[in-house]
């Protein structure tokens, strides 16, 4: 992993790492939303249960989704939809424990042109407690 400071003192950087998401219980914010990413480019959505609280929020363009299993059933859609992410750039403002990550990416589904996507996680204690 490549880490550097940006200007206004948070780290970025690009996660290489591979696990599945009971390895990333007690991680770092960083490491659940790589855990997040990794299960996603994997098609696994039940891979997040470990990473995620159980009264996750979560608001996006197309919906709203309040708690673990509603936020799993919604996402295996777009889990299995999705050909390939491409990474750019991961933003980090976070402690051990607590913190937001910021992935900037590229979305590829079937049929269409890349997306450009910005995905902003929070994490409480040590699990995911928010995406938008």
């Amino acid at each position: 992993m490549s880490l550097t400071y940006g200007p206004i003192g948070c780290r970025t950087g690009k996660s290489k790492q591979r696990s599945k998401g009971a390895d990333l219980v007690n991680s770092t914010p960083e490491q659940l939303a790589a855990g997040y990413f990794d299960a996603w480019e994997a098609g696994a959505s039940e891979r997040l249960r470990p990473l995620i609280a159980d009264d996750i929020s979560f608001r996006g363009p197309l919906a709203e989704v309040h708690g673990a299993d509603d936020y799993i059933s919604s996402i295996e859609g777009l889990f299995g939809a999705t050909e390939k992410l491409v990474i750019h750039r991961r933003w980090v403002d976070a402690d051990a424990e607590t913190g937001d990550v910021l992935t900037w990416f590229d979305l590829h589904v079937p049929g269409a042109p890349p997306a450009p996507v910005a995905s902003w996680i929070h994490v409480e204690r040590g699990t995911i407690n928010a995406c938008r």
